[in-house]
C-alpha cells in the first residue's frame, strides 16, 4: 500500500537524520481503526492520532495534526492516501 511506503520512507529518513526529524506522526480520518491496525502490523514507528473533524477535508486534518505537535516544530507533509498527486 502507498501508506506503508510513505511511512517506511519517513521513518527511515528520521532514523538517518535524527537531528532533523524527531518524530513521524500519522493523522487518521476515515477507516481509522482499519488503518491503525495495518500500521501496527507493519511495525512502523509512527505516532498515530485521529482527527475528529476529518470529513471536513484535508485542511482540517493537517491543522489538527500540527496542533498535536510541540510549538517549536517544522512540519513536512507527506500524503499517504493520494498516489496520483505529484
Amino acid at each position: 500500500p502507498v501508506l506503508r511506503y510513505v511511512l517506511r520512507t519517513a521513518t527511515a529518513t528520521a532514523h538517518r537524520h535524527p537531528q532533523l526529524i524527531s518524530s513521524v506522526n500519522l493523522v487518521l480520518g476515515g477507516y481509522a481503526t482499519d488503518i491503525r491496525e495495518a500500521v501496527k502490523s507493519w511495525g512502523v514507528a509512527a505516532a498515530v492520532c485521529e482527527c475528529p473533524d476529518w470529513a471536513s477535508g484535508l485542511g482540517h486534518s493537517l491543522a489538527y495534526g500540527v496542533r498535536q505537535l510541540p510549538l517549536e516544530n517544522t512540519v513536512l507533509v507527506m500524503l499517504g492516501d493520494q498516489p496520483l498527486i505529484g
